[in-house]
């Protein structure tokens, strides 16, 4: 019930890297070069993807980051010396040709590359032989200033996001890759140290796998779904694949000296409803709906509905809340180590008021026309300004729904509510009373008493730990709060049980799912297994949460042969 699919192509990468703290200059390095070497797939023919992606994924699949640093960097040594031997480039060529060489520009001067020599960098690329290969890969070949290149702009985008809350919540920070061996380029011939490492593997994981074509996304996907899986193992009947519009928020807070997205959003829903065609309707396909484009936000729909779009989705970090007013009180954890942009967030007036009066005409219409929303639902995620991630709030939507007389609108709450340390660690909580104020339990409460509100449970790592030390304790926080909310009785009053609601879900290719997708689905599957029911109601419920739910909310007829 939440993937993605997008790539570089489709995102404003610079404005997000730059809203995480990485300086501008090289985040709009890093988006060129990302854009340069994304893959591209012809949606009109067969898959015959090039074979470099194949290392790149070989990479992602292995966590392996002198892995990573070399399939990336080889794919852009590859089409420069493609572009650049070519007698006639196509215009995309050229587009991507010039966003390779003005990327690199970029990172040099970012990096202070560009004071060694008189010649930029660029010139220096074309003028001199680069090799196939890297450093990343045989570190006996020498270091050219590719590598050099490289090696500093990671590491130093990496240093600007440490200790942000990179990409999803903070409890997720850890990514476990395998450690680079001691004798690795990273750290024997550029002296990057293990914390160093790691924060640069945020940033490097990132673009690589946004440097996919769509194709090779879903393919990396199933590939994901298949390592260790049983002989006995289930597939994935459906993947929901979400998109996200971004652009226009970002310009309206950071300004707009920022390239706009590669392919409009428009196109962006086209292509996700080819790719949806191409896996034979194995994807189901989401657009996305943006209340900063406040003039023309049906437009978009309508445009998603003719493509194929299932539904849309939302994004309140962004910018926004489902209704701004004053009087919803969002409660924060008083803890020190949460950013007191949170609180401040949380009783402030959202900034966009025209954002907010699309928001007031967007509830209605999807109520009325029976079409799906998925909002995101945790206090953090890829927002716009720190603290934006409050405008989430579960309660706010229950408020705005009843304001907007849209009792009966679809919304689904994807994290449904997560388990991050801005509200208590959410389903993780420590005590009953801490729990009641999390997003988590609004989240509970709206899906039991709405008929159309679901929850999915996906990006909630604490299911796989089960050691001792925080991580243990947050592991058994959750797993004992989910089994008393499927085992306790109905709660007196509410219209619906959560168990008929809730739904499996990963946020497939945030960093942490990369190479665990199969793992994270054992573990539900472990879950459910052992909990004290006696078998059929077991096999019901597990039933319900990994296929029933999730048909019910996408209006699909349920499977006779379950």
């Amino acid at each position: 019930m939440h993937i993605h699919l997008f790539n570089a192509q489709y995102l404003p990468l610079a404005q997000i890297l730059y809203a995480f703290g990485v300086p501008k200059l090289l985040a709009k390095g890093l988006e060129k070069v990302a854009i340069a070497i994304t893959g591209v797939s012809d949606l009109g023919r067969p898959d015959d993807e090039d074979p470099l992606e194949d290392k790149l994924v070989k990479a992602l699949m292995a966590r392996d980051t002198e892995a990573l640093m070399d399939a990336t960097s080889r794919r852009l040594r590859f089409w420069i010396r493609r572009y650049q031997r070519q007698a006639e480039r196509s215009p995309e060529d050229h587009d991507r040709f010039n966003a390779a060489l003005s990327g690199i520009d970029a990172l040099a001067e970012a990096t202070g590359h560009d004071k060694s020599k008189g010649d930029p960098v660029s010139t220096r690329i074309l003028s001199e032989e680069i090799r196939e290969a890297s450093v990343f890969d045989d570190k006996n070949i020498g270091i050219d200033v590719l590598d050099r290149l490289f090696a500093d702009a990671f590491t130093r985008a990496g240093e600007a996001v440490e200790g942000e809350d990179f990409l999803h919540d903070a409890a997720h920070l850890h990514l476990e890759l395998d450690p680079s061996p001691e004798d690795g380029a990273m750290k024997s011939l550029f002296g990057i140290d293990d914390s160093q490492l790691e924060n640069l593997s945020q940033v490097l994981i990132f673009i690589a796998v946004m440097a996919l074509s769509e194709k090779a996304r879903f393919r990396v996907l199933e590939i994901d779904y298949n390592r260790h899986k049983p002989d006995e193992g289930y597939d994935a009947t459906h993947y929901v694949g979400l998109l996200m519009d971004m652009y226009e928020a970002y310009a309206e807070r950071h300004g707009r000296n920022f390239d706009l997205p590669y392919f409009e959003f428009k196109q962006q829903m086209t292509r996700m409803g080819q790719l949806a065609k191409h896996t034979d309707g194995q994807l189901i396909s989401f657009g996305a709906v943006d209340p900063f484009r406040s003039g023309d936000w049906k437009s978009y729909i309508r445009h998603g509905l003719e493509n194929g779009a299932k539904g849309f989705k939302i994004y309140p970090p962004l910018g926004f809340r489902a209704i701004d007013d004053p009087a919803i009180h969002t409660p924060i954890n008083p803890s020190e180590t949460v950013d007191q942009a949170y609180r401040n967030r949380a009783v402030q007036p959202a900034p966009s008021a025209h954002a907010q009066r699309a928001m007031s005409e967007i509830l209605p219409f999807f109520a009325r026309n029976d079409l799906r929303l998925f909002t995101h639902c945790t206090p953090i995620g890829f927002e716009v300004e720190r603290g934006f991630g409050v405008y989430s709030d579960p309660g706010v939507w229950r408020h705005a729904m009843d304001t907007y007389d849209a009792q009966n609108l679809w919304l689904f709450l994807g994290h449904g509510g997560g388990t991050t340390g801005v509200d208590w660690f959410g389903w993780a909580a420590a005590t009953d009373a801490e729990f009641e104020q999390t997003f988590a339990y609004r989240a509970i409460k709206m899906v039991e008493d709405y008929d159309n509100v679901y929850m999915g449970l996906g990006y909630i790592f604490e299911i796989l730990h089960e050691d001792h030390g925080h991580a243990g304790m947050q592991h058994d926080r959750f797993v004992a709060r989910l089994m008393q909310q499927l085992t306790q009785d109905k709660p007196a009053g509410a219209k619906h049980h959560f168990r008929d609601k809730v739904c499996y879900g990963t946020d497939w290719s945030m960093p942490r799912a990369i190479g665990r997708t199969r793992e994270y689905l054992n573990a539900f599957y472990d879950f459910f297994d052992h909990l004290e029911v006696d078998e059929s109601t077991r096999e019901l419920w597990a039933q319900k949460f990994f296929d029933g739910n999730a048909r019910r909310y996408l209006g699909l007829p349920a499977r006779a042969d379950t």
